[in-house]
């Protein structure tokens, strides 16, 4: 009789959620009618059933129902299933080391066992669009299979609760994790872990022990869904940003609870209970401490070590007294590999892998997980709640696990290779010619550098020296960089004045073609930003940090591994089809993307063109520049006096220097920019020096404003053009011009004015 009332009632409420979702999505009789196979055809359902007496229901639990409303088919999602036969199933369930999986179960079944135990259903039927239903069909549809389903359970980060609220969170772009985190009513782990084990005293008490003290922090609503009941709850204050309506349309109570919250019972509590509890309170803390001292398979080091503390081994665990370490302005966590924990099993739910290294000598494959950056303990590409784990994960013979995401109407298995390609795309359509990806080794190029370095050929910028092998070293400059992303932008500008007519006019100035237009920095920077948030769109949270000519990276190097280039006799990167005109960014990651091929072939030849042309013959050797006698670093990065040797070879480059560039036969090849902020501004290409020279300090500041020339200031700006105007043809104008900087209240200028006009006193020109 009971299973006859509860069909009765579960089909009373499918007609109306069919009504409901008929009156929403379909046509007009007229009209054609729903596709089944479609999102239109789908409703999305939340289903929540309150706890139960046994200690592993103590949580509640929480399912999603997929109704076709057209098939009249019904499919229910459950994240929470496990396997009694577990070996140790008592100890590893307290030590939240269970390993679960998603199954496809029968509704009708379900109902009737929570109904047998006197728990509650309630359903909340979800407003979501048709491509956001159908979203949620194909993922979690992709998740049941068997060779994806099982992932690592923990209590507070990674359960039947945390998986649904993130697949909700994924088809809402994130919308509800906004929403959530935003929120707080003061709660803590402790808090609801103790009052949801209330009735079970030796499990009340074994948590409260084990729980270490990050476990008493405030939570936000976000990270307090991993109670399912608190989710249901959530859930109905959030609104569908696609929709701009409440997220839940409708809710019912399928079966009403027989089982009320059961107060803490001191004076009924067994002896037992007194013992037990303390000892698995202490097991669960003990283990947490083991976990977190002997788990040291690092990437950074490849092998066991029990002497040392993995250096990120502390995340948001709440049983972890740590708290938790800050990398590149987000919470940084780290999956590492026990090689004695033996294999558990994990589909594309768990998360995204470092790297693999396939056996086919074992049984299985395994799946390494490396010390990657902040991991996705959902699987569906958000950024939930996140905790350190420590595992190998095990796959069906040729399988690849890596994690997925909803794009349109499709989960996608994101691979590491399918997301390279993805970021590619992405770079070229965000307005960069060209990306490559690279590894972050650098050991032949640091050998150069430092040789380099003891010359002395970095002149007064300490800060190369200073930095070090931090150059050569990506992840000593932002920890736990695997691979980089390097970018190419295309600067050239036909439009701008030819350079050779530039120079041979000596009273016009010549300005390096890169800072005729808006400053590179920024913009390239903002560029590398939003495509960082694009793939943290497809594969949730990573560790990431963008660099375009602003800290201690070796970029040509790494462009020229990433495949976008040779680094040429004067050492600039050149590639045979698009010449030496761009600028380049990178992208440092912790993604274990697969690298490209380096660009080993070097086509300079017998040419020395960039060589011989040099004013002050800065290219010592092929492929060495000593800047103390380059022209560029003499007019841009010197802060003092520019030595004597070098003003007449100067001429008329008062920012910069292109000679070696404008020589290059390559760059014949090269692209025009389509960049607007590119163009010229302010007509630098062929501007008159004496017209420069008589900008105020508030006009260069405002003229320059947006402009990289703008670093070097008002009085460097000067002391450049002094010297062109030293080199310049005796006239009228010239002199003028020099004579009203004469008593300028700077000595640098004053020195370099008086230079150039001791030039034209003795009648030189």
């Amino acid at each position: 009789m009971q299973q006859v009332l509860i069909r009765w009632l579960f089909g009373l409420l499918l007609f109306g959620l069919t009504a409901a979702a008929v009156a929403q999505d379909s046509p007009a009789a007229s009209e054609p009618a729903i596709d089944p196979d479609s999102g239109a055809a789908l409703q999305i359902v939340l289903v929540t059933i309150s706890p139960g007496e046994i200690y592993w229901q103590r949580f509640g639990h929480n399912a999603v129902l997929v109704l076709n409303t057209v098939r009249g088919q019904a499919r229910l999602y459950n994240f929470g299933t496990f396997d009694f036969e577990q070996e140790n199933f008592l100890l590893n369930f307290m030590r939240g080391r269970m390993l679960y999986r998603l199954s496809e179960g029968s509704l009708d079944q379900e109902l009737a066992m929570y109904a047998r135990e006197g728990r509650g259903v309630t359903f909340s039927s979800l407003d979501l669009s048709p491509d956001q239903r159908y979203a949620v069909a194909e993922m979690l549809a992709e998740n049941a299979l068997p060779e994806n389903a099982e992932y690592r359970y923990d209590y507070f980060v990674d359960n039947c609760s945390t998986r649904v609220r993130d697949v909700i969170d994924r088809v809402l772009s994130g919308s509800a994790q906004e929403q959530l985190r935003a929120r707080s009513e003061g709660s803590t782990y402790r808090q609801l872990a103790v009052r949801n084990a209330e009735g079970v005293p030796w499990m009340s008490i074994g948590m409260d022990i084990g729980l270490g003290r990050h476990a008493d922090r405030p939570l936000n609503f976000w990270e307090q869904s991993f109670i399912p009941g608190e989710f249901e709850r959530f859930a109905g204050e959030l609104k569908n940003p696609e929709t701009q309506r409440p997220l839940v349309m409708e809710q019912a109570v399928l079966i009403p609870a027989k089982r009320g919250r059961q107060p803490f019972d001191w004076i009924g509590m067994a002896w037992s209970d007194c013992v037990v509890g303390p000892l698995v309170g202490c097991v669960v803390r003990r283990q947490h401490a083991i976990d977190r001292f002997t788990s040291q398979h690092c990437q950074c080091t490849g092998h066991h070590d029990p002497d040392r503390q993995c250096p990120d081994r502390r995340g948001t665990d709440p049983a972890d007294d740590g708290h938790g370490a800050q990398h590149g302005g987000r919470k940084r966590e780290s999956a590492v590999v026990c090689a004695d924990r033996g294999v558990a099993g994990a589909g594309p739910v768990a998360f995204a892998p470092a790297g693999f290294r396939r056996r086919p000598d074992l049984g299985l494959a395994r799946l390494v997980v490396g010390h990657i950056g902040t991991v996705d303990q959902a699987g569906f590409g958000g950024t939930g709640q996140q905790h350190l784990a420590c595992i190998v994960v095990a796959l069906a013979r040729g399988a690849v696990v890596s994690r997925r995401a909803a794009d349109g109407l499709t989960a996608l298995m994101i691979t590491p290779e399918a997301l390279s390609t993805q970021i590619k795309g992405w770079a070229k359509a965000l307005g960069f010619q060209d990306c490559g990806i690279s590894r972050s080794a650098l050991d032949e190029d640091e050998t150069h550098l430092l040789s380099w370095l003891n010359d002395g050929c970095h002149g007064e910028m300490e800060y190369m020296a200073r930095h070090g092998t931090v150059r050569t070293r990506p992840a000593e400059l932002h920890p736990g960089t695997v691979s980089v992303v390097s970018v190419r932008m295309d600067y050239h500008n036909p439009a701008s004045a030819p350079i050779d007519d530039v120079l041979a006019d000596p009273e016009r100035a010549f300005v390096s073609r890169y800072a005729l237009g808006r400053d590179y920095h920024k913009l390239m920077r903002n560029r590398l930003q939003k495509l960082a948030t694009q793939i943290e769109s497809v594969w949730g949270a990573f560790g990431y940090r963008a660099f375009v000519d602003s800290a201690p990276v070796l970029e040509k190097a790494l462009a020229r591994n990433a495949g976008l280039g040779w680094i040429g006799k004067h050492s600039n990167l050149i590639h045979e089809r698009h010449g030496s005109w761009f600028f380049l960014g990178e992208l440092y990651t912790d993604l274990p993307l697969p690298a490209d091929e380096a660009h080993v072939r070097n086509h300079c030849g017998t040419c020395t063109r960039c060589i011989d042309v040099c004013p002050t013959k800065a290219i010592v050797a092929p492929y060495r520049v000593d800047a103390r006698r380059c022209i560029s670093y003499l007019t841009i990065e010197l802060h003092g006096a520019i030595p004597e040797e070098f003003r007449e070879a100067i001429g008329n480059r008062i920012y910069g220097c292109d000679d070696c560039q404008w020589v290059c036969p390559w760059n014949k090849f090269a692209d025009a920019t389509t960049e607007p902020d590119f163009q010229i501004r302010h007509g630098l290409d062929q501007a008159r020096l004496v017209d420069l020279f008589a900008w105020t300090e508030s006009e260069f500041n405002q003229r320059m404003e947006g402009s990289a020339i703008r670093r070097i200031g008002h009085e460097r700006w000067l002391r450049n053009i002094a010297v062109a105007l030293g080199n310049a043809p005796s006239s009228g104008q010239v002199l003028d011009a020099l004579a009203s900087r004469a008593d300028h209240p700077s000595e640098l200028v004053r020195e370099h004015v008086r230079w150039a006009l001791a030039r034209h006193s003795v009648g030189r020109v």
